[in-house]
């Protein structure tokens, strides 16, 4: 039997998320409890690496997520705990760092639970963290029992008085750590109002199925599937609707934290590669300024056609862009307009910094070395044996000018929103391998992490402020190239 390129990926990525993951939290064991702010430290640390390892093809709203449901799960937590129940806020945000993990792996409807499931266990993350998080298996059955009609899976209808018995026997079950970290899966999501309530959960499940597949991907869908996740989407909110008022006998007000949390959730920056270029000379080019006129290199049909990609994968994947800013370069400006082209960003909205700007290194130009012999010599412009005399930039300038970018980029976003910056090889590759705490010898740059043209990274920023992680778009590099 033939096996799909895209059943190998699945498999590949979750063995190297295993790999990493056992020898992560064998160095880093959680234990038993209680937990601590630097376990939950050490999740998210474990989260980020395996992020980027993973290059997963996840919505924005992803992130979002999995960064808002663990704080909104431990501030609730904090609260009962002030109550007088006996409950470990921590090891609530832990077990909701780890709940959706499995998306990074897959993101199609229960194999993604099921995965992460796996992942968890396999990895070495403690029972009690993993019994946190409710049986998807028990639930499903559940929700099937109770035989709901259509109005009722519109959530237009209440439960009948056998369904309530259902219900409550159900959440009867669960136990206190349960039915938070359930409450925070399901309400700790964004909408255009912020931070979701239940009538925003509402909203959201009643557009379950036709939002659950993974942008794009074709999966031929039953009608008994189909009916189980609106069954599964409509039971949730019966269950989150209940923990609410169970929490409000508690003393406990969930709206309020809620609006406490609404500007809380991460921020953006991408950086995206300038296109393929037409070089018909094959040669050595540098910024404008050190080339004559009818030397300056142009954007290709081939990166309009990249650039137009990256478009297209934003629009799929949801990052709502609200600002640009660009290398002053012919090349990256031409990038900015081909994508622009699909993005329609009001002009204001994209900016030129000349921070962005390529490696100042006009030796390989001056001398009319080829691209060939450009690679032979490892693209390393920065041997001041061999280009001193043409005063090149330092590695360490770029990297300081680029770091400096990225961060201003990130202190004018707001929650939620995303800035693009459009640069140049060498220096992305100095700002993405900086920002992972790596300096590679310039010769070994282009063995580092070294993005093909076209090709777009993601960055994604804390609530805090800080970097989480970065990762590669599959999709925008299938069709990149180095040089």
């Amino acid at each position: 039997m033939e096996v799909k390129k895209t059943d190998l990926a699945r498999h590949h990525t979750y063995e190297e998320l295993k790999s990493f993951g056992k020898q992560f939290f064998s160095e880093n064991p959680l234990g038993e409890g209680p937990y601590t702010p630097a376990d939950s430290d050490s999740v998210k640390k474990f989260l980020g690496e395996a992020t980027h390892r993973a290059n997963p093809n996840v919505r924005a709203s992803y992130w979002e997520h999995i960064l808002i449901a663990p704080e909104l799960g431990k501030r609730v937590a904090e609260k009962l705990k002030d109550k007088g129940l006996k409950i470990d806020p921590y090891e609530i945000e832990i077990a909701l760092l780890l709940h959706d993990d499995g998306r990074e792996v897959d993101t199609g409807f229960l194999i993604n639970d099921f995965i992460g499931a796996r992942l968890n266990k396999e990895i070495g993350i403690p029972k009690r963290i993993i019994d946190d998080m409710t049986s998807l298996q028990r639930f499903l059955e559940v929700a099937g029992k109770l035989e709901l009609e259509e109005s009722q899976l519109d959530l237009q209808t209440p439960l009948s008085k056998d369904q309530e018995e259902i219900l409550q026997q159900y959440f009867d079950s669960l136990t206190v750590n349960q039915r938070i970290t359930n409450l925070a899966d399901n309400l700790g999501k964004r909408d255009s109002d912020g931070i979701f309530t239940l009538d925003g959960l509402k909203n959201y499940l009643k557009t379950y199925e036709t939002r659950n597949e993974q942008p794009g991907q074709e999966r031929n869908i039953d009608t008994f599937i189909a009916r189980t996740r609106r069954s599964a989407a409509a039971f949730q909110y019966y269950v989150v609707s209940k923990t609410v008022e169970w929490l409000g006998q508690k003393g406990v007000d969930v709206p309020d934290i809620l609006r406490s949390l609404v500007d809380y959730g991460p921020k953006f920056v991408l950086v995206v590669r300038h296109g393929e270029l037409s070089n018909p000379q094959n040669i050595v080019y540098n910024r404008d300024s050190v080339m004559s006129t009818d030397s300056i290199i142009h954007l290709s049909s081939t990166g309009e056609e990249q650039l137009r990609k990256v478009g297209e994968i934003l629009k799929k994947y949801e990052f709502k862009l609200s600002q640009i800013a660009v290398s002053p370069e012919t090349r990256a400006r031409e990038s900015a307009v081909a994508l622009n082209r699909v993005l329609e960003l009001p002009r204001d909205k994209i900016q030129v910094d000349t921070n962005l700007d390529d490696t100042l290194a006009p030796g390989p130009f001056i001398a009319k070395l080829t691209m060939d012999q450009w690679e032979e010599l490892k693209g390393d412009a920065y041997d001041t044996g061999r280009w001193g005399q043409y005063n090149h930039e330092t590695a360490e300038s770029v990297t300081r000018r680029m770091i400096a970018s990225f961060w201003t980029m990130s202190q004018r976003l707001k929650t939620g929103e995303v800035g693009l910056l459009i640069s140049h090889g060498d220096p992305i590759a100095w700002l993405l391998n900086s920002l992972h705490g790596s300096t590679p010898q310039p010769k070994e740059l282009r063995n580092a992490l070294y993005p093909g043209k076209g090709t777009l990274t993601v960055a994604i920023i804390d609530p805090q402020g800080n970097l989480f992680s970065t990762y590669l778009s599959k999709e925008s590099a299938a069709h990149s190239a180095i040089y």
